[in-house]
């Protein structure tokens, strides 16, 4: 079971995600929630590409051209290490389960591109 913790008051468990591999696409798929957009491929490649655009937007000076493609380990840190409180049974996730959930999203952010092509 994992859960997470909102506004440091309430943690929200999901009994039914058992493994790091489906509270990664939770995490995926709420983050989409707060879009406003369903869970389909098609909006995951649009979530990734408007992220895209704002690193491209938000880039300074740089060489580099983010895309769909190349930002999935970005989104997958930022849904991981960004003002989040993920936790498992009631403990927070350690520094390797950090790594193995932030893993997973990203290998899944990346099938999806990888399906998409």
């Amino acid at each position: 079971m994992y859960g997470i913790l909102n506004n440091y008051k309430t943690l929200n468990t999901y009994k039914n995600i058992t493994t790091l591999e489906s509270f990664g696409k939770l995490l995926v798929k709420l983050a989409l929630k707060e879009e406003d957009k369903e869970f389909t491929t098609a909006n995951i490649i649009e979530y990734l590409k408007e992220w895209a655009d704002v690193l491209n937007e938000n880039e300074d000076g740089g060489n580099e051209n983010h895309t769909a493609e190349n930002c999935t380990h970005i989104v997958a840190d930022n849904l991981v290490y960004s003002n989040c409180h993920h936790y498992n049974q009631r403990e927070p996730l350690n520094s390797k389960e950090k790594e193995e959930l932030y893993q997973s999203i990203a290998s899944f952010l990346d099938s999806k591109i990888q399906g998409a092509v």
